[in-house]
């Protein structure tokens, strides 16, 4: 566990109404040569995906019905971006509710 008492200026992180350093949440994620990081004082989720090949065995595992026929209603050039950002939106909210 990292210690920020330690690595950084515990001021910077408290508020008025703040009295204690782990009262915040950060989430972190990578994908090719990106990496990102959010913090907040709630659970928060964050992503980052490589834009790669359309993934129709985890659409139809993880996105519901709807989301299915939506995706497949869109132009195959359409389908890649709307595929990531339905996926990004799970993994979000899995990180942001620890599941």
């Amino acid at each position: 566990m990292i210690d920020f008492e330690k690595c950084y200026n515990v001021s910077l992180w408290k508020s008025k109404n703040e009295s204690n350093i782990n009262d915040f949440s950060y989430n972190i994620s990578h994908s090719g040569e990106w990496v990102v990081c959010a913090v907040h004082l709630f659970p928060i989720g964050i992503d980052v995906e490589k834009v790669g090949k359309l993934h129709l065995d985890i659409a139809e595992r993880y996105f519901t019905e709807e989301e299915n026929r939506d995706l497949l209603d869109k132009s195959k050039d359409e389908q890649l971006s709307y595929f990531f950002d339905l996926w990004s939106r799970i993994q979000i909210s899995c990180k942001c509710e620890s599941r």
